[in-house]
């Protein structure tokens, strides 16, 4: 690859590898097939579909109490990460045997929250192994190898629920050992563990929430990131359930059956997402981080237009593409960003900020969107979500123009550099 890698990344970027192909077969289910079994199979209620789609966020809004606990613990990052995966993947057994729709819902969205939660760890994680000239680079090498494997084994889910090869139990239940091996893997990754020198609090609320949230009014520029987050991410997440809904449910006037559906949500994004990410990767890298948030959101509206407004395979298949396009570069930036701005032992701090807020949006942006449908017609729907994410990417102008002053990796507030 002609990557110039130390010992300790060469460890790690291995480590990556392999848990990245466990993590792809989890990824799959977890990127529509889990819904697709609940639309299909179980005929979840609207709840219960709101409940799957905001899975991941229940995690994501718990990111800053797990740093804080691993922090005090003084357990290894990658010893934390692991327990998370161990209870996704007991999380999958219990949807595996489900009898009910319900407590399907309830085991798939223990390992979706389980997976969330480790994603600040897993950015510190990312500091503590790779060095800034290549971190994107080797990040988005395994996400390739992940993404690659997640297309695959989307295709052979709703190939099999289309034919009635198997049961849908067995799809959690090989996910569920996926999770575990991944776990597994990590166990016996390099880490270190978290700083100790934030913990002064005198509890954990006080040192999660308000110790991590503190950043949103210390550092401004951090916290206007934030919100240009926040209202992107709200206008891509409503229409994110609403991608399967809007192709397999007879409203719409499409129609595709499980195995289309699948191909869409899940193969197209997942390919171009393969052949994409290790430029994406690069870009992050040598590309100022805030034209590079510019062009993906771009492409995020782009994917929803055309998607929402097709009614024929060609225009669907490009909407969907230009979604895998979006996610290659949204999924480097938005996992490694805070990795630009924050001081070397506080990645995780902000980055639970990040998830915090990914989380908050995530629980309230599916939801709504899944509601709309029942007042809405799919134009207003994408009119609104079109409109917000035109919205973030307006708030970038202010940081446009401090492009060429700013130095890669500096932290966006000096002062907040302890």
């Amino acid at each position: 690859m002609g990557l110039d890698i130390n010992r300790r990344q060469r460890r790690a970027f291995l480590c990556d590898l392999m848990r990245a192909s466990a993590s792809g077969v989890v990824e799959a289910f977890a990127g529509g097939i889990f819904l697709l079994v609940a639309i299909t199979r179980l005929e979840a209620s609207k709840a219960e579909q709101a409940l799957i789609a905001t899975g991941g966020s229940w995690g994501l809004l718990l990111g800053p109490l797990v740093v804080s606990c691993v922090r005090n613990v003084g357990c290894r990052v990658q010893h934390a990460m692991a327990a998370l995966h161990f209870l996704g993947a007991l999380g999958l057994v219990a949807a595996a045997l489900a009898q009910n729709s319900w407590l399907y819902c309830l085991g798939g969205v223990v390992a979706l929250a389980a997976g969330g939660m480790a994603v600040p760890l897993a950015t510190q994680y990312y500091q503590q192994n790779y060095l800034e000239e290549v971190r994107g680079k080797l990040f988005a090498v395994a996400s390739t190898l992940r993404l690659g494997v997640a297309a695959i084994f989307a295709w052979a889910m709703g190939e099999s629920l289309a034919r009635n090869f198997t049961t849908w139990s067995v799809m959690p239940a090989a996910c569920a050992l996926a999770m575990g091996l991944a776990g597994a893997i990590l166990w016996l990754s390099p880490g270190d563990r978290l700083d100790k020198s934030a913990a002064a609090a005198k509890n954990h609320f006080e040192l999660s929430f308000a110790g991590s949230l503190k950043y949103l009014w210390q550092d401004s520029k951090f916290a206007w990131l934030i919100a240009v987050w926040m209202m992107m991410g709200f206008g891509n997440l409503m229409m994110v359930p609403l991608r399967v809904k809007y192709v397999v449910e007879d409203q719409f006037g499409i129609g595709l059956n499980e195995a289309e559906a699948a191909f869409l949500v899940g193969v197209v994004p997942g390919v171009v997402f393969f052949l994409t990410t290790w430029w994406m990767g690069r870009l992050f890298d040598a590309m100022n981080f805030f034209v590079l948030r510019s062009v993906l959101n771009t492409l995020f509206l782009l994917s929803i237009i055309v998607y929402f407004s097709s009614t024929s395979m060609p225009g669907l298949l490009l909407g969907s593409a230009l979604l895998g396009l979006a996610f290659s570069g949204g999924n480097v930036a938005w996992s490694l960003w805070v990795t630009k701005i924050a001081p070397a032992d506080r990645v995780a701090d902000y980055m639970s900020v990040h998830t915090f807020m990914t989380g908050l949006r995530g629980l309230l942006a599916p939801a709504l969107g899944v509601w709309l449908t029942t007042s809405w017609n799919m134009t207003q729907i994408v009119w609104l979500s079109s409109i917000l994410i035109a919205l973030s990417t307006l708030m970038l102008g202010p940081e446009l123009r401090t492009l060429w002053r700013r130095r890669a990796g500096q932290p966006v507030n000096n002062q907040i550099a302890e």
